[in-house]
């Protein structure tokens, strides 16, 4: 692999292994490898069975409102590539920029907007059980 221009490439893995293999490195030497996440245990609420795994480029346009507050069937993992993202967990905004990563479990009621004026630019990466919708919208409240 070569980068495209003069500078370096970056190249993103996305694992899921089993327990016995998750302290082995994902590339060894001559490649530099920075590991920008790593869960410290298991995904909450895997259990066997199929599972239904997605990685989307998604773009938000420039000064989108925050979506409704939803949750995943499953858990995802963003990448962010360019642009700031504003995610909202339990009343509380947080600014997001490029180069970060953001984990979120199963059941773990989110939301995500632009109130910027450039371009979001993400990677998401989703495992779902098969079958069920990745994303679920939260009730209205009563």
């Amino acid at each position: 692999m070569t980068a495209g221009s003069d500078g370096s490439s970056r190249i993103l893995f996305f694992v899921l292994t089993t327990a016995a293999l998750v302290d082995s490195p994902l590339a060894t030497a001559p490649a530099p490898v920075a590991e920008l996440y790593r869960t410290p245990a298991a995904i909450p609420d895997l259990k066997a069975g199929s599972y239904d795994l997605n990685l989307t480029r998604v773009t938000f346009p420039p000064q989108m409102p925050s979506n409704p507050p939803h949750h995943r069937s499953g858990a995802a993992l963003y990448y962010i590539l360019s642009g700031a993202g504003a995610n909202t967990i339990a009343g509380t905004t947080t600014d997001r920029g490029p180069g970060s990563l953001i984990y979120e479990p199963s059941g773990l009621v989110h939301q995500w907007g632009n109130p910027g004026g450039e371009p979001l630019t993400f990677i998401a990466f989703n495992i779902n059980p098969e079958g069920t919708p990745a994303v679920v919208p939260e009730p209205a409240p009563k």
